[in-house]
């Protein structure tokens, strides 16, 4: 019998199972108002009522016919019941909340695992394409910003990669069908002018970019009589290439370049040298240039000091190749106008008397050649020869070619404003110079000399002689 909180209701209380309806003393039913048993219209009849306790009945020993109501097994233990619910519903909680707690975790885990991947994917995508913009420009050298088609598009307007290329004097070029104001982004240009590799992620116009910049060095092509840029550092030219009589000239700005004096592994030897034997990790984003240095520290009439270490010892009245631990280079002879007074030296190399001083040639390049200026295999006098001047304004000047005389590369310098200068190594096996291409994976050596026997590994691996190295301030 069920109480009227319905059948199989939650709001009723039950007759305990077995148990008997209500009977009379003589085992009949007990009757209701109209001898109808059971009708729960009756007074007599039990009705469930909602929270009240399950009841048995029962004719008992006592008064005859009387009825006996007693508690059931639930009421006794309703506390240890109350409990046990509650100890389960926490339960519940408890295990409910850890696996949500463990979710959160490996969700989160594994977001940012796939967040990193794509991104990865994103990056190496874009370097990809950046070193095929890169080849594409280099194959477009010589032709004015404006005329030449550097601008790339791939997949179309909407979609894909596409590439600016922004000249030292602002000139943007890009895709004909791309047109997006607000691109280049000037936060990213002003990045890559200061010599960094930027990535960042933007929404412009709605469309959400993830743009790459990076410093481009074009490669020199065909260089003229006329100076032409070949390096810029912070949207400046820095670096210029010139080719005068069968004379390579390089030309640097020293307000945003600067010279490195790198020990050979061999010449001068030994470890802990502030630049080593190779273009290194520090120099790797930052170098323009590089090239050849003087003779063969066994030679006589030779100097070289570097980082307050000396390999030979420096000799009054050599021209020196003096750098300043301010980043300054000046070109002298030794205590004879260099050092300069009051200005930390950071390295000299000494390599015989000046070529130039004062804006005149030595008076011994046109007959004192062999025994004034180095031998020379063969026993010519025209050969691969090789010098580093300063012009009046500061600037340095390299100066090389495969069948020069004393007398032709000094010529070479004073057409280029040289007003003191040092002849470097000769012949063919050790004159090499090289500017340095950027790309995602590394620089590229460029050579510079036409004809150039060249240095194996171009500085970027370990070579036995010291050498210059041109870094971006």
């Amino acid at each position: 019998m069920t109480g009227a909180g319905g059948t199989g209701g939650t709001g009723g209380s039950e007759w305990a199972r077995g148990a008997s309806p209500p009977v009379s003393s003589g085992g009949s039913p007990l009757p209701n108002a109209t001898g109808a048993p059971g009708d729960p219209s009756h007074p007599s009849a039990f009705v469930g009522l909602a929270g009240a306790p399950p009841l048995t009945a029962s004719t008992g020993p006592g008064e005859p016919g009387a009825m006996t109501v007693t508690p059931t097994a639930r009421e006794t233990t309703a506390p240890d019941a109350a409990l046990l619910r509650r100890v389960r519903w926490r339960l519940v909680a408890w295990s409910a909340g850890t696996t949500l707690i463990v979710l959160v975790v490996i969700g989160s885990i594994l977001y940012f695992a796939v967040a990193g991947l794509l991104a990865s994917s994103s990056r190496q995508q874009l370097d990809s394409r950046m070193a095929q913009v890169q080849h594409f420009v280099e194959d477009v050298r010589g032709l004015p910003p404006s005329r030449a088609p550097i601008g790339v598009s791939v997949g179309g307007p909407a979609s894909g990669t596409f590439a600016f290329i922004i000249s030292a004097d602002d000139e943007s070029v890009g895709p004909p069908d791309v047109a997006l104001a607000g691109l280049p982004d000037p936060g990213s240009l002003a990045a890559a002018r200061a010599g960094a590799t930027d990535v960042r992620d933007l929404t412009v116009q709605g469309i959400p970019l993830r743009v790459l910049s990076e410093p481009v060095v074009k490669e020199p092509g065909r260089p003229g009589s006329t100076w032409s840029p070949v390096a810029s550092v912070g949207g400046q030219p820095a670096a210029w290439i010139a080719q005068r009589s069968g004379v390579t000239l390089l030309r640097f700005d020293q307000r945003l370049v600067h010279l490195a004096l790198h020990a050979g592994s061999s010449e001068p030897g030994g470890q802990g040298w502030t630049y080593g034997d190779r273009i290194g990790t520090s120099e790797i984003h930052r170098v323009v240039a590089a090239f050849n240095g003087g003779f063969k520290l066994s030679y006589g009439s030779v100097g070289f000091m570097a980082g307050g270490r000396v390999a030979v010892p420096l000799a009054a009245g050599l021209g020196s190749i003096v750098t300043y631990q301010n980043g300054t280079t000046q070109i002298g002879a030794w205590h004879a106008g260099v050092p300069a007074g009051g200005l930390k030296v950071a390295s000299v190399l000494q390599n015989l008397r000046l070529l130039v001083d004062h804006g005149v040639a030595a008076p011994t390049v046109e007959n004192c050649i062999r025994a004034c200026w180095g031998a020379t295999l063969g026993g010519g006098s025209e050969v691969a020869r090789s010098a580093l001047g300063i012009r009046g304004d500061g600037q340095l000047v390299w100066a090389a070619g495969e069948h020069l005389s004393p007398a032709m590369i000094a010529r070479a310098l004073l057409g280029a404003g040289v007003v003191r200068a040092v002849q470097l190594d000769i012949n063919p096996e050790w004159i090499a110079g090289y500017i340095y291409t950027h790309h995602p994976g590394g620089p590229t050596a460029v050579p510079v000399v036409p004809g150039q026997f060249g240095i194996p590994g171009r500085f970027l691996a370990p070579h036995g002689r010291d050498f210059f190295t041109i870094l971006a301030n």
